[in-house]
């Protein structure tokens, strides 16, 4: 189905911006941008969202990373530790997963590593450290890109796409 189709469908309610993303306009004049199920006919018209796991123990952390994904049109799952993070794998795999290094009960690199060997394979991965000998520590992690604390919107942009970019590749 192309753009086209879709305008045909709905030609009074469905809009499109210059980038493709879809807008609902509703009778009464108020715009909501539509949300494309994830592997839909819509979703592949409007460009790819990346699912991504935040594994944040820090729960303002974690909450402000959720609110900036979806402002980016990410679609992020939030979980607080290790424990978690295994348990959602089993139901949902992510585009690219966002890992403190830091972690109670179970520490990113022990997160890293159970995901392995449980799943014999390991999503994209931005470690994320605000102690000085984060960057080596994730050296030691296969294909893990380093993010260090605090950092800026920006740099967690580049970060991203350079995971995406290796979940491409691979």
């Amino acid at each position: 189905m192309r753009v086209s189709d879709l305008q045909k469908l709905c030609p009074i309610y469905l809009q499109f911006n210059r980038r493709g993303e879809a807008f609902f306009v509703e009778p009464w004049l108020r715009i909501c941008k539509v949300r494309a199920p994830r592997g839909s006919i819509l979703q592949t018209l409007l460009g790819v969202l990346m699912r991504i796991l935040v594994v944040e123990d820090d729960p303002s952390v974690r909450e402000t990373l959720g609110m900036v994904l979806e402002a980016y049109e990410h679609e992020p799952d939030l979980v607080d530790d290790g424990e978690q993070a295994l348990l959602h794998l089993e139901r949902n795999w992510p585009d690219v997963m966002l890992l403190d290094l830091s972690l109670p009960g179970m520490s990113g690199e022990e997160v890293f590593e159970n995901i392995r060997r449980k799943f014999n394979r390991v999503p994209p991965t931005v470690v994320v450290s605000a102690v000085q000998e984060g960057e080596s520590r994730a050296k030691h992690l296969p294909g893990a890109h380093f993010l260090a604390k605090p950092y800026t919107l920006e740099e967690l942009a580049e970060i991203l796409e350079q995971a995406a970019a290796s979940r491409s590749a691979a």
